[in-house]
């Protein structure tokens, strides 16, 4: 599928959809092929691929220690990692094949 088909399928921008693409194409989730015929197909397996792989692709590590600037406001910090943590473990529990 080519990054046109996808921006105009999610709704999103080609620009953001092309750099999300190039993200998940240098961590080999995907592979691209240029030129008129050309797109993305899935590489890995999408019953082995977790969310949390792709959103850290994308996204970058998710992090689950606080800020030192979080950390003055201690009665929320304690929330918001939970919030991360359940979050996290969505993520890493879930695949793409739950999703298609």
């Amino acid at each position: 599928m080519s990054s046109t088909t996808l921006a105009t399928e999610t709704g999103n921008a080609k620009n953001h959809v092309a750099k999300i693409m190039q993200q998940m194409v240098h961590h080999n989730y995907i592979n691209s092929t240029r030129g008129p015929g050309g797109g993305f197909t899935l590489r890995a397996k999408p019953e082995v691929l977790t969310l949390l792989e792709i959103y850290e692709a994308v996204e970058g590590p998710i992090e689950e220690e606080p800020t030192p600037e979080s950390k003055q406001a201690a009665g929320i910090v304690a929330i918001t990692q939970k919030m991360t943590a359940t979050f996290k473990n969505h993520l890493k529990n879930h695949t793409l094949q739950d999703y298609l």
